[in-house]
């Protein structure tokens, strides 16, 4: 008996389609992890895009908000000047120093400078310093609150100026 080679799926029509020899990819080698690789790959890349790309563009946005300085201005009345004035209150990012200049009563003569943190780390030169003002201790004076990043740091109202936060104060209005 003789064995004979016949093709079973003779009765379906096949189209052929023949390409020039140019246009033929090779042919990789096929297996198993192949696929998830170059998909790990395209992922990791199209991340980094989105990524520097989002970086990029709160940047600009920073710079549209606050200018190349990242300066941040807060006009109110908080108790300090003798002429019934809003004081003025600037907070500045100066080459990853924190800065706060308070001018009492809108008067020049008699600015303050607060010195906070540096910042350290990539582009902090970028990081916009904002202000608040909010009444922490309950004496009907507002203590200012310089925000930088995820970060508050509270200066209290006292004496016609500010002042760092201390430790038993902390305590104490972390516990209200």
């Amino acid at each position: 008996m003789a064995v004979t080679r016949r093709d079973l799926n003779r009765h379906r029509w096949t189209p052929r389609v023949y390409l020039h020899p140019s246009l033929v990819l090779p042919q990789l080698p096929m297996y198993r992890g192949f696929n998830l690789f170059a998909w790990g790959l395209f992922l990791i890349a199209l991340s980094m895009a989105v990524t520097s790309f989002w970086s990029f563009g709160q940047a600009r946005l920073d710079d549209l908000r606050y200018g190349p300085t990242r300066a941040f201005h807060l006009t109110q009345h908080v108790g300090h000047g003798g002429n019934g004035q809003p004081s003025h209150l600037i907070a500045l990012n100066l080459d990853r120093q924190v800065v706060v200049i308070d001018i009492p009563g809108s008067d020049p003569s008699q600015t303050r400078t607060i010195v906070g943190p540096y910042l350290f780390g990539a582009n902090e030169n970028l990081t916009p310093v904002l202000l608040d003002l909010y009444d922490y201790n309950n004496d009907a004076m507002l203590d200012l609150v310089v925000k930088v990043k995820n970060e508050k740091l509270i200066y209290i109202n006292q004496d016609g100026t500010f002042r760092p936060i201390t430790a038993e104060e902390r305590v104490q209005l972390l516990s209200q």
